[in-house]
């Protein structure tokens, strides 16, 4: 048989548009997607329009039927009706399940209806950097290298044994956004080239070392928040000492010591890391404006978008500064921190 234009039989579950080439790989390979199970619609944007997610977008656009299961209110990560999602999708037949970025838990009883199991395509090099944002988390850590795993489905989130996994190198200037664009087309492709030696058996499913294992959360919106005291310090290159660092949320993740000494590059690699959402921030707050025009910015919220860092020099002449690139004050367009004090002089 050639596996490569079976007909298997595949229900997709994704929500993101990092999704997409998932499905668009399985679909040109010839595989039988019989239906997506993706997140009910949402009210998006000011006039809280009801907006399909983006992969039922696209099956729609492709005559695909879609299921979009009602999810707890009080626990969102969980479906409403279980039993009647798994007799649903019964209906179907299915030999396969394939998750691509779908944002809730699969009970065992559905993960058991096909006779393959799930396969799931998570962006990092499982067992490192379990949890939704395993691109941001790499970026803010400084690694060289992330990478994209594709796993037997298991009860457990991201804790299935490795079917196959493929390496990417982390470029300095990359965004979370641009890193997971690569992650989940390197692993469309790695999954599509995998299945025919999955269901044949040729493969040998590794489990996960639970001692190596990491797991970081998603983010929330104060998550991105850094106290101007420390970006202060880290524009002048001042010394920063541990107190400096309480209101920040991603310090609790480093060590006193690494933060004192890495400071700068942790927030510049947050500024990469956290664009789109939420963003790295802050309020200004400065104890002694030299002028009306800069005391006016008092309270103001700040956004980084861009920034880097400049190490200092051989003969020691300067500190290691924070450069902020790209910034966007509340109600304004987007500068740099050099046009922003120009402004105000």
């Amino acid at each position: 048989m050639n596996l490569s234009n079976t007909k298997l039989r595949i229900i997709f579950f994704g929500s993101s548009i990092h999704s997409i080439p998932t499905l668009k790989a399985l679909i040109n390979k010839g595989y039988r997607v019989s239906a997506v199970v993706s997140q009910p619609d949402r009210a998006v944007g000011r006039k809280q329009i009801m907006t399909r997610t983006p992969i039922s977008d696209f099956a729609v656009n492709h005559n695909i039927p879609v299921i979009k299961p009602a999810s707890r209110k009080d626990k969102p990560w969980l479906f409403a009706d279980e039993k009647g999602l798994e007799n649903e999708l019964e209906k179907y037949n299915p030999e396969m399940l394939v998750v691509c970025y779908f944002g809730q838990k699969i009970p065992q009883e559905i993960l058991d209806l096909p006779k393959y199991g799930g396969l799931n395509i998570h962006p990092s090099l499982l067992p490192k950097y379990r949890g939704s944002a395993p691109a941001e988390w790499a970026i803010i850590m400084g690694e060289k290298e992330a990478g994209v795993s594709v796993i037997k489905m298991s009860e457990k989130f991201d804790e299935g044994m490795i079917v196959a996994q493929d390496k990417e190198i982390i470029n300095e200037s990359d965004t979370s956004e641009e890193l997971y664009t690569r992650l989940f087309n390197k692993g469309a492709e790695l999954l599509v080239k995998t299945i025919p030696d999955y269901i044949e058996n040729k493969i040998v499913l590794i489990p996960q070392d639970k001692t190596k294992g990491s797991y970081f959360p998603r983010f929330k919106r104060e998550d991105g928040f850094v106290p101007w005291s420390l970006i202060e310090k880290l524009i002048k290159g001042e010394v920063v000492v541990e107190n400096d660092f309480k209101d920040w949320q991603i310090a609790k993740y480093f060590s006193s010591e690494f933060l004192v000494q890495s400071s700068q590059y942790i927030v510049a690699r947050a500024s990469r890391a956290l664009l789109p959402w939420p963003g790295l921030w802050t309020i200004i707050e400065i104890n002694q404006p030299t002028n009306q025009s800069i005391s006016q910015l008092n309270g103001k919220r700040l956004k980084i978008l861009k920034s880097h860092v400049k190490p200092k020099t051989k003969n020691q002449e300067f500190r290691t500064r924070l450069i902020l690139d790209e910034i966007q004050l509340e109600g304004k367009n987007p500068m740099s921190w050099e046009e922003l004090e120009k402004k105000l002089i």
